[in-house]
């Protein structure tokens, strides 16, 4: 009870405190709420246990997301239409390009770490670093090859499972890593013997 009662103290405090502040400076009352919180939460670090203050906090949103709607004017609001629909269709395109940009980075970075991934289990396996890393070499090129190859068979009308010259030249794709991989084994072989 005596950890509910500082932590509401500190929050009233904080209030107090941050919203004539944001209010003088012509920032609005919500922006000041915003403010109070980040300092004494990860500011500060008096708010530390934040899992039993969860539903406090969602209720806290739905009140300021009321408080939003308050001091909305629709007046004010129709006014900047022109504006808002520039700007925030402009936020939502240069968002959209960095959000692709970075899945891009995601995706490349996922399929290097299988890479790796890959790799590190041959060497564990038995296979010398070398013949582990022409493995990886290999099976890079194959898989870049394969994926140009399989999207020029791809077609979005037809399901995958029903697509049957897609499925042929994928089963066919797999016999030649498997084939190309043995082969680059046994070269490897050779040449440490």
């Amino acid at each position: 009870m005596a950890e509910f009662l500082f932590l509401a103290s500190v929050f009233l405090l904080a209030a107090v405190i941050a919203v004539p502040i944001a209010a003088r400076l012509g920032l609005g009352s919500v922006l000041g709420y915003l403010l109070a919180g980040v300092v004494i939460g990860p500011g500060l670090g008096l708010v530390a246990n934040t899992t039993d203050l969860q539903h406090f906090a969602e209720f806290g949103v739905v009140m300021m997301l009321f408080l939003i709607g308050l001091e909305l004017e629709p007046r004010a609001l129709w006014d900047m239409r022109h504006r808002l629909i520039g700007l925030g269709g402009m936020q939502v395109i240069l968002t959209m390009f960095a959000v692709m940009a970075g899945a891009n980075d995601i995706v490349r970075e996922l399929f290097d770490s299988s890479l790796r991934a890959g790799r590190y289990v041959l060497e564990n396996i038995g296979l010398t670093e070398f013949e582990a890393n022409a493995a990886e070499t290999l099976f890079y090129q194959h898989d870049r090859h394969t994926v140009r190859e399989l999207a020029e068979l791809w077609d979005p009308n037809i399901p995958s499972a029903q697509n049957a010259a897609y499925i042929a030249r994928a089963k066919e794709l797999e016999k030649e890593l498997e084939a190309s991989l043995l082969s680059a084994l046994e070269n490897a072989n050779n040449d440490a013997a």
